[in-house]
């Protein structure tokens, strides 16, 4: 576990293989734990982000939906309502 998160190869539980067959992993490939795709979940909610993504400016501009409102021009992603503030 890092201050970030835990790095996992499994880091969706219960995705692998019943909806796919591997889990997708950051083109980076950083082994740094706040430079990668970052998943929480309490069960009821989810948040899936790119972190620290180089192209979260541009993307902000167009798909600003996709713009984290916790980490603006930072990270992008898709989240439900419940969690869009974690």
């Amino acid at each position: 576990m890092t201050e970030d998160g835990e790095l996992d190869s499994a880091w969706i539980p219960g995705l692998v293989p019943d909806y796919l067959d591997v889990l997708p992993i950051d083109p980076r490939r950083s082994t740094l734990a706040n430079k990668q795709y970052l998943y929480l979940s309490d069960g009821e909610n989810y948040k899936l982000i790119a972190h620290a993504a180089e192209d979260a400016a541009s993307n902000a501009k167009q798909r600003p939906e996709m713009n984290d409102p916790r980490r603006m021009g930072y990270a992008y992603g898709i989240w439900t309502p419940g969690a869009v503030e974690w």
